[in-house]
């Protein structure tokens, strides 16, 4: 458990999964990738709650690393290295394809194709720790929960002498990630106008490993 201004992280287990999904899913409302996937909001939150309850379910709990605040402010959602590392489930893998189709058609599919494509080819090859999803609700941005949330992802890594790796979609996010070590790789826009992402990496810091 970490502690930073009074803010507690743990794991969480399968009985925190919906709590998780609630968190996640306000934090990353209005977030601009997915607005640009699914321009309507409420059919946006409908088909991103059915993916991370899912994913959540499915891969991370048994194979990765949720870590929730003790008030339910802030999730992180996490791979470590090994075999399932990178691996996130395609739509139609989770059998969300249907549901995604009916929120925003074929022109949706085709992008959310394209952004399937940019995130896996620019994902490191060499083993590494996923940060897939890191939200904190919105009423409670600002004091110190996504710092809390980051600060037990990087122990982790620093401990383990891991490299971390996260996919950044939103402008205001980049300070708070270069604050604990991430620096942007790469700056891809979404062809067609579409939102910018920030493909940030981080190296361990030796000093810290223990």
């Amino acid at each position: 458990m970490d502690q930073l201004r009074g803010v507690q992280v743990r794991r969480a287990a399968r009985d925190d999964t919906r709590t998780v999904i609630e968190v996640i899913g306000d934090a990353f409302r209005d977030d601009p990738v997915l607005s640009w996937l699914i321009p309507d909001p409420e059919r946006r939150h409908d088909v991103m709650a059915r993916y991370f309850r899912l994913a959540v379910m499915d891969l991370y709990l048994p194979h990765g690393q949720v870590y929730l605040t003790d008030d339910a402010s802030g999730a992180a959602v996490c791979l470590p290295p090994g075999p399932p590392a990178g691996v996130l489930p395609t739509l139609a893998e989770l059998g969300l394809a249907w549901h995604f189709f009916r929120a925003c058609g074929f022109r949706g599919l085709l992008r959310v194709n394209t952004l399937h494509a940019a995130l896996r080819a620019n994902r490191p090859t060499e083993p590494h720790f996923y940060v897939h999803a890191l939200g904190v609700r919105r009423n409670q941005q600002g004091r110190g929960v996504g710092s809390a949330l980051l600060r037990q992802v990087t122990e982790i890594c620093d401990r383990r002498r891991c490299p971390a790796y996260l996919e950044n979609s939103n402008e205001r996010n980049l300070a708070l990630y270069e604050r604990h070590g991430f620096r942007p790789v790469r700056e891809w826009h979404v062809p067609g106008g579409g939102p910018p992402i920030w493909f940030m990496a981080r190296n361990h810091r030796r000093g810290e490993a223990s």
